[in-house]
């Protein structure tokens, strides 16, 4: 079958879509069904497989096809379909809790992709350790209290010759 790569990044088999690399959106690409699995063909080569799903209307997204995407809008990376229908849940509320920037969760996901979710939580102290948090002053600031009302009598008295005609910002 030939088809062309939605701009989300994924073909549609039957009643169901699946995802390829980002980088294919809007190109025609060829997509073989087979009784078990997906294989999707780009110029001859294969750039996506997934386990064939028959289900109806459902999405199989794989996390590695967005990595670049997210890259681009970081605003998106823990909201996106791929990451939360990928990354586990203690995973997720580890980078949400944490409030990492949008480079530290791209290298959580990346090590999630290449090195797996044990390889992660292998990690997590480094993640911390390198995490760049907002510094946070712990001793209080003291500061003393001013009188202005030393400038509310000028204000009403008219003050000087030059605080007066100052005073409404016309010279």
């Amino acid at each position: 079958i030939c088809c062309r790569v939605s701009p989300s990044g994924t073909v549609r088999v039957d009643t169901n879509n699946y995802s390829v690399p980002i980088e294919r959106a809007g190109q025609a690409v060829t997509v073989k069904a087979h009784a078990e699995k997906i294989a999707v063909y780009f110029d001859g080569n294969l750039i996506a497989e997934h386990s064939r799903c028959y289900g109806h209307n459902e999405e199989i997204l794989i996390l590695s096809h967005y990595l670049s995407l997210l890259e681009r809008k970081p605003r998106s990376i823990l909201q996106a379909r791929p990451v939360k229908n990928n990354v586990s849940a203690p995973i997720l509320s580890f980078m949400e809790e944490n409030h990492f920037s949008s480079h530290e969760l791209m290298d959580i996901l990346k090590d999630y992709v290449e090195k797996g979710e044990q390889q992660v939580w292998k990690n997590r102290s480094h993640y911390l350790l390198t995490h760049n948090r907002p510094v946070s002053i712990l001793d209080q600031v003291r500061v003393e209290a001013v009188d202005l009302g030393m400038y509310d009598c000028l204000l009403h008295r008219g003050g000087d010759e030059n605080v007066g005609t100052k005073r409404g910002g016309i010279n």
